[in-house]
This record gives structure tokens, sequence and C-alpha cells, in this order.
């Protein structure tokens, strides 16, 4: 059962990156051949992808897509994925890497040095195993995010978003302007289910000690879900390249537990205005707390070579004062 939802899975997300469209026969010699197989591991998957509702089937025709894998705009791809992978396993027992972890992955190794500043499709394809649809829907977002280009020639060239400090802080000016505007769309409206899920979020981080990554996490979660609410595409659409540009470079832990119950009592502070319809007023509180997150962010990397490549071990090991006035390790990119 393990394999075949993995095989589902696999063909589930090539069919999301190649954004199939309703209609297009699945034929299990194909997939096999696609994928190396025999025809029986196929057929269970695709018998799979059926019962979930996730594919159609036809006596005498076989199976088709019989749902449409575009993607709207506005949309978070890896959100939009993860709902088909919840409805095909909500165990998530063989779920492939998300798009963001690929970022993360290939982030991490460009700054490490193991991908060169240019590189070609078969070394992303051969080192990540990639179907030729995920390497398509990959390079799609890495060119659309702005963290590489294809050459004229042949090939491809990374952005130097991925290597340089400038990149964090100009991703938080970007949001200071930007997520305080969403608040201020007509008709925003944070569900509240939505705004009781945020919450509880931020009391699980003052209830208990985080890792860096769910501090991290916690924090991009936090700011999509406020942004998502304005349902203004392209807001949501700049807001989503800039937090996967925040996944894919690296993020230290805030040490002093005394700064993480404050960063949770600004974003508490911002639900209550929301939940309160005070809209404006979240808008300040918002500004006002990336504002904060800016201003760290510019006083950490003021004690590191701002123009060299960023050195994140470099960056955790510095300590400095911030804003509640105690000496802590510095988060690299706080939320």
């Amino acid at each position: 059962m393990t394999a075949a939802l993995a095989l589902a899975a696999r063909i589930l997300t090539d069919l999301h990156d190649q954004r199939a469209e309703p209609g297009r026969p699945l034929r299990a010699q194909a997939l096999a051949d696609q994928w190396g197989l025999s025809r029986s591991p196929v057929n269970s998957a695709l018998a799979l992808l059926h019962a979930r509702g996730l594919i159609a089937h036809a006596p005498g025709q076989g199976y088709a897509v019989g749902r449409p894998f575009m993607r709207h705009q506005g949309v978070d791809p890896d959100a939009h994925l993860s709902a088909l992978l919840y409805q095909l396993d909500p165990s998530g027992a063989g779920t492939p890497p998300s798009l963001t972890d690929l970022c993360r992955a290939i982030a991490d190794d460009r700054r490490a040095g193991v991908l060169p500043g240019t590189f070609s499709e078969a070394q992303l394809q051969s080192r990540y195993g990639l179907t030729r649809g995920r390497l398509a829907a990959l390079l799609g977002l890495l060119q659309h995010d702005g963290w590489a280009d294809r050459n004229a020639g042949q090939g491809w060239t990374f952005s130097s978003l991925l290597t340089s400090p400038d990149a964090l802080l100009q991703a938080t000016r970007s949001r200071m302007l930007l997520e305080p505007a969403a608040l201020k769309e007509p008709g925003y409206r944070l569900a509240p289910d939505a705004l009781a899920r945020c919450r509880e979020a931020e009391q699980r981080i003052v209830d208990r000690h985080a890792s860096a990554q769910d501090l991290h996490e916690r924090g991009v979660r936090f700011h999509q879900t406020l942004a998502a609410a304005s349902r203004n595409r392209f807001l949501i659409d700049a807001l989503n390249r800039i937090h996967r540009l925040r996944t894919a470079l690296p993020h230290g832990a805030i040490q002093d537990p005394g700064r993480t119950r404050q960063q949770a009592a600004e974003h508490l502070a911002i639900l209550d205005a929301i939940e309160r319809g005070r809209l404006k007023n979240a808008a300040t509180l918002l500004h006002r707390h990336l504002r904060a997150v800016h201003d760290a962010l510019e006083h950490s990397l003021a004690l590191t070579a701002v123009h060299k490549p960023l050195d994140s071990a470099m960056l955790q090991r510095k300590t400095v004062d911030m804003l509640s006035g105690t000496r802590q390790t510095v988060i690299d990119y706080p939320t």
C-alpha cells in the first residue's frame, strides 16, 4: 500500500506540475515506461487515485484526468499541491518534497558551493531525482521568483539573491509596503477559523520551547494567512514569492525567550485588531512589527561584511543588542 501511495503521489505531483487538462488519457503502459516500472504497480497507483476521486475512469476507455490541474493566479502552488496530496493520503506517506523544500535544498547547496553559478537542467534533475514535469515546474518557479534565468545559449544562471544579505533587507522592506496594504483591501476578511488557528499557533510558541524551524514556519504561515484574506491575487502572488525566498534563506533561533514572547504578543495584537474590525489599526501594528524585524536584521548584518556572500554560520554566532535591550543570539531572518 505504501509503494502504491508513493507512486500515486508522484503521478499526482506530475499532473499538477504539468497543469494537466481534463480528459487527458492516463495509459498504464506509457506511465510504466516513464517510471521504468511494470504495469502492475502503475495500475495499483491509478486505481488508488481514482478511489480518492483524483482521476476519472470510464469502462472500456481506461483512466483519464478528470479535473483541471491548472493553478489559479494568486494561489501558492505548494498549498494547492498539498491539498491534493492530503486528499490522496492524509497521513502523508510517500509524499514527495514540495517545491518549497526543493528550493530550500537548492539555496543551501548554492551557498555551500555544491551548485555552481551556472548550471544545467540535467544537473538539477540528477541531483534531486526530479521527473521531467517536476523539473519544469521547479525551473518555472525559480525563474518566476527571480532566483535563476535561462542563458542565451544553454544552461541557467543563479541570481545573487541566494547569496546576498541585501536580499534579506530588500525582502523585508517590500513586506513593509505590501502586507499592511493587504489589510486595507476592500472586503478584507480573515475567516474566524483561520484567525483561531493563527492564535493557537502563537499560544503554542509561548507555552513551549520552539525550534528555529518551528519559529520560522509559524511566522511564514501567520503572514501568508493575513495576506490571503485580502483576496487580491497580485498582492498574494508577490508576497508568496517573498516568503519562498525567506524560506530558502538561512534562519537561526532566537535564544532569548523574552524576544520570542514579544513577537508572539505583536502577532496576537494584530489578530485582536483584525477580529474587532479595526483594520487600519491592524495595518499600523503590522507595519510597526515589520519595521522592528527590519531594524533588528539590519543591525545584525551591519556586524558582517554586508557586500560579501551570506555566511549563515557566522550570522548565527553573532550576538547583538536587540530591541529588548538584552544580549541574545540573533535570528538570521526574524518573523
